[in-house]
């Protein structure tokens, strides 16, 4: 469960959708995400910020020892 806080500065109580967790997104806090809404909780169902995660992931710089060609 997580505590989501709106745009209009109220708390909910939330949690991941299936799919979501089907595909091991983690949710970190600050984190904007898309949320249905009932009367009693919310429903995580869309991240905004995993492509972003993603690119950096892959845009780190290489931390090998050297060529491995050198000896």
């Amino acid at each position: 469960m997580f505590r989501i806080r709106l745009d209009i500065d109220d708390l909910i109580l939330g949690y991941v959708s299936g799919k979501i967790r089907r595909s091991f997104i983690r949710i970190l806090p600050g984190d904007r995400v898309k949320v249905e809404v009932s009367r009693y909780r919310g429903r995580i169902i869309f991240d905004s910020t995993t492509k972003i995660r993603r690119i950096k992931w892959f845009e780190r710089p290489f931390r090998g020892k050297g060529n491995r060609d050198e000896k």
